[in-house]
């Protein structure tokens, strides 16, 4: 892919460039090549020179990884205390925690409220739960129904 990228940037720096599709016959050392990489043959490798690259022909700028920063959400006290068992200082509050925690469980990566006779709900943060209303409202889960419909097409 670094080298489709390469040729992409390259084009832009030609006047004019022609690309050309070469039967393989005419072009026997690419042959080689390709029947090269798709076997083990002892004798084809001895006939054809095969160097190893300690480092890739060309330079690929490294990716940075930036963190978005996410508005605190209401899962963030439930999920820290699910995963490193943190509490706050108040005792009433620690228990209170401890309560609602009792109702969600994290599987996969995942937040999920634990429902006494029905599935496991995921828990979204306020911009994911914006959008999977938005595209219940624009309908792409079907027309439109009364309130309780359209509540059981979210959950």
């Amino acid at each position: 892919m670094a080298y489709l990228q390469e040729v992409q940037r390259l084009f832009l720096t030609f006047t004019a460039c022609n690309i050309q599709l070469l039967p393989r016959i005419e072009n026997t050392r690419a042959d080689a090549l390709a029947k090269l990489a798709s076997t083990k043959d002892a004798e084809l490798l001895k006939v054809v020179p095969v160097d190893f690259l300690v480092s890739p022909s060309i330079e690929v700028e490294p990716q940075v990884t930036m963190p978005i920063d996410e508005k605190p959400s209401w899962m963030d006290p439930i999920m820290r205390y699910i995963q490193n068992d943190n509490l706050p200082e108040s005792k009433d509050n620690a228990k209170q925690l401890r309560m609602k925690a009792a109702r969600y469980i994290i599987h996969d990566e995942k937040f999920y409220r634990k429902r006494f006779s029905s599935p496991l709900l995921l828990c979204v943060n306020d911009e994911k739960a914006r959008y999977i209303m938005r595209e219940i409202h624009k309908g792409i889960c079907g027309n439109h129904s009364g309130g309780q419909a359209l509540a059981n097409k979210i959950l």
